[in-house]
């Protein structure tokens, strides 16, 4: 896996592009790094400065749980975890207890003794050379779990649901607090200052159309600037964050969510129109009901993460069927074909569990149908959705999704499509699905250094 920048190697270990504070994406050089990587062999992952989010525990966010360990442990086995709301901290009190039940590692009560910890980060501090108002406060809930082996439940949880604190919030905390995020060591010396960086170029450019060629920019884009892995002033970082476009001030967060819902929706809307002008699935296929009028922001919702959307997609699943039938237990879920391997993870260990179709063929949509039926003659709680992508991760499987629509219609259960690999530029799977799911972390910034789902 090589950087996209150039003069530089990645090392093993190294972020992905080289010196990127929140890069998701960590250097494997060779197939045996990828493998050892795999295998769990220390002479990998010693060396990890960072790595995809959800399997790392970026260093910021690291550093930050020690310190509200340091400040709030009643015990020097009690471990942390961080994250941004009550609400996510409950629901991983509430796995690990589960979990740990399940597996026989803690005896009933476990969750009475995960403590709940609010902690608040806050300075007096400008938010911004440019502004004299102070920097708002964050708030962290840190659950703390009893010992390193419930620790490792909560990991599992921030793995699964991608619900945890993310490393730009981290280092905002540390920022408030007076305290340096951690950055990696200069592999090569680089005296690029400030005054040396190109200045943007003062003609505006024409608005792309989704990245139509021939109205991009005929002027050359500057690199942006590379971090030297020192400790560098916090009016400096704003300074080139804000200059650059790679951050927005905190200020105008509301407004960057609704662009992003805007955008989202723009582009749902040219791809499948709601007038009806694009090409109809089939001519005995309804589309689902999503309301009257037009796609729009309203329609969208954004999450931290892709994997948070798909959680939370299979919690309004399951809450909707408790609403609809709330005489019956909660039916399973369906997974449709091989799919990432979070996903089949958070329909089997939340709720009553799933169905697995692995190959999503044909053969599987016969075995579908036929357990379909078989349900419902006898009276067994209806499915509460079914998940699929489109196409799949990693295997690039399509299923047949009007098939699926018209099993969903005869058998009232949610369709859920994730189109990351595809994702909805490309691919025109709205008049199949309740819900679409996505990554939006392979799809914008182009700096490989965001998070984001819808």
């Amino acid at each position: 896996m090589l950087p996209a920048t150039t003069g530089h190697s990645a090392e093993l270990g190294s972020s992905v592009p080289i010196y990127t504070p929140h890069a998701v994406s960590v250097s494997l050089p060779t197939w045996k790094d990828n493998v050892d990587y795999e295998l769990g062999l220390e002479r990998v992952h010693s060396k990890l400065s960072t790595g995809y989010p959800r399997f790392f525990i970026h260093l910021d966010i690291q550093k930050l749980a020690e310190i509200c360990r340091a400040a709030h442990a009643l015990s020097p086995q009690e471990r942390c975890m961080l994250f941004p709301s009550e609400k996510a901290a409950n629901l991983c009190r509430k796995f690990v207890a589960d979990r740990a039940l399940k597996q026989a590692i803690a005896e009933a009560g476990l969750e009475k003794r995960c403590r709940l910890v609010r902690f608040e980060a806050s300075s007096s501090k400008p938010s911004s050379p440019v502004t004299t108002r102070p920097e708002p406060p964050l708030r962290i809930f840190v659950l703390f779990v009893p010992d390193e082996k419930i620790f490792g439940l909560a990991r599992t949880f921030w793995q699964h649901t991608g619900l945890g604190i993310s490393s730009r919030f981290a280092e905002r905390a540390l920022r408030l607090m007076g305290s340096f995020p951690v950055r990696e060591a200069p592999r090569a010396p680089h005296s690029q200052s400030l005054n040396d960086l190109p200045s943007p170029p003062n003609s505006p450019a024409v608005a792309p159309r989704r990245y139509n060629v021939k109205q991009s920019p005929k002027f050359p884009l500057p690199a942006p600037p590379i971090p030297t892995g020192l400790e560098t002033d916090e009016n400096t970082s704003t300074y080139v964050e804000e200059r650059y476009g790679r951050n927005l001030p905190i200020q105008h967060v509301q407004g960057a969510k609704l662009a992003l819902r805007r955008r989202i929706a723009d582009i749902l809307v040219e791809t499948a129109p709601s007038d009806g002008s694009s090409s109809p699935p089939a001519a005995n296929l309804k589309r689902s009901e999503r309301g009257a009028g037009q796609l729009t922001e309203s329609d969208i919702y954004l999450y931290p993460t892709g994997m948070s959307s798909i959680f939370y997609a299979h919690q309004l699943a399951m809450s909707l069927q408790v609403r609809l039938h709330p005489d019956q237990p909660i039916g399973k879920s369906i997974c449709f074909g091989f799919p990432y391997t979070d996903t089949l993870k958070i329909i089997e260990k939340w709720g009553p569990g799933a169905h697995f179709f692995g190959h999503g063929e044909s053969d599987d949509l016969q075995a579908l149908a036929q357990l379909l039926e078989q349900n419902q003659a006898q009276g067994i709680p209806p499915i509460a959705a079914l998940f699929c992508e489109f196409p799949s991760n990693p295997l690039l499987k399509s299923p047949d999704l009007v098939r699926l629509r018209q099993l969903a219609d005869q058998y009232g259960f949610l369709v859920v499509i994730d189109e990351t690999i595809g994702n909805f530029l490309n691919v025109e799977v709205l008049p199949y699905a309740d819900i679409l799911v996505s990554s939006l972390t392979k799809v914008f910034s182009g700096d490989s250094n965001v998070m984001g789902g819808t």
